[in-house]
């Protein structure tokens, strides 16, 4: 399956190519140019990711994360951008409003992939875990049923011997 990027940057320059290599590497690229058209780009589609520029015109990459993360929690992964913010107490922001990553301009693009990458596989095996334990949990759940059912009939668990044995 092909993974979904969402890249909001508003510098047309930055969006373009990010956009341009990512779909290169195999991804599906959806580009906003600011927090509210990211928003609404979302309200369209979830994507698996987004790379989120924490600068942004309207509404800025710390609102949209703390949206995104109300409404779909941990399900998409969030590499967050920064041109300016670099101090460290500004990665810490981003990364407790909710970013997975964050990364500061300049950056290697063959970085960011292996940071996508390694943040979709974080994510497939998370949503892996969590519906392997709702098959688990299914799964005791029905055995339990059947056993009630069984206990309640007083049916016996072992076949009925059809010699009378």
């Amino acid at each position: 399956m092909e993974a979904k990027l969402l890249i909001v940057d508003d510098e047309a320059h930055v969006r373009d190519s990010l956009r341009e290599y990512f779909e290169r590497e195999g991804f599906g690229v959806s580009v906003a140019e600011d927090g509210t058209a990211a928003l609404a780009a979302l309200n369209q589609a979830t994507p698996n990711l987004l790379i989120l520029d924490v600068q942004l015109p309207r509404v800025d990459g710390l609102q949209v994360c703390r949206a995104i993360r109300q409404k779909v929690g941990q399900a998409v992964g969030i590499i967050m951008i920064s041109g300016i913010r670099k101090e460290m107490v500004d990665r810490v922001v981003g990364l407790e409003m909710g970013a997975d990553v964050y990364v500061t301009k300049p950056f290697e693009t063959r970085e960011l992939l292996a940071q996508v990458r390694a943040l979709l596989r974080r994510i497939e095996t998370e949503q892996n875990a969590r519906r392997d334990r709702r098959l688990a949990r299914r799964g005791r759940s029905s055995a339990d049923s059947l056993r009630a059912q069984i206990g309640r009939s007083g049916w016996s668990a072992s076949p009925p011997d059809p010699f009378g044995i």
